[in-house]
This record gives structure tokens, sequence and C-alpha cells, in this order.
């Protein structure tokens, strides 16, 4: 399972956020699924989400996550990433990790 977990998160950093794929969440996550960043804002719905990351994508253009590490216990996993981009606008950041359920779609995306 863990090795099958890695793979969906890493998903979600190539084709969401890198890519800008929004439209691949739906494949992610539950259709009630909550979306947890507080660099985002409060908990937020899927579609929600999509909002927000549109949002961060229009303030930070040429954003690119560099995954150098996923460790999965259980139903759990944290990543160890670079982040780099030039910012199109102001925009707090606070300091993100990712944890998550293990079902093949997930119902809570947590970012710390």
């Amino acid at each position: 399972m863990s090795a099958e977990l890695k793979r969906l998160v890493q998903r979600f950093y190539d084709e969401v956020l890198n890519a800008g794929r929004l439209s691949v969440l739906d494949e992610l996550l539950t259709p009630n699924a909550i979306y947890c960043n507080p660099a985002l804002g409060l908990p937020a719905s899927v579609e929600g989400a999509k909002q927000r990351l549109a949002g961060l994508r229009s303030a930070f253009p040429d954003l690119r996550y560099t995954v150098e590490n996923i460790t999965a216990d259980g139903d759990r996993v944290v990543v160890q990433f670079v982040l780099e981009g030039d910012t199109a606008r102001r925009v707090p950041w606070h300091r993100p990790h990712w944890q998550d359920r293990a079902d093949a779609r997930h119902d809570k995306l947590q970012v710390h």
C-alpha cells in the first residue's frame, strides 16, 4: 500500500501542483473531501481547493515543486520538497507537508 500511496502523492505534485491540471483532484479525492492548507486559508471542498490552487498558480506563475523524498507509514505520508518560483503578487506562506489517508481516493488532504 505504501508504494501506491507514494505514487498518488507524486501524481498530486506532478500533475496538480506542477502542471496545474486541477481536474486531477477529482480522481485523487472523494467528492466530499476536505482540503486543508493553512497557507491557502480555511478548509475547502474539492472545488474550493481548485479555486485556491488556481489562485496560487496565478500568484506564482512559474511555481515548481521538486519532490526530494516521500515517506509513507500506514495511512500517513510526509513529503520533503523544494519549492521554487517568482511571485507575481505578494502572498503569505507557511511551511507545508502533506498527510493523507490511504484510500484509492482520499477524503482529506491536510497540509501542515
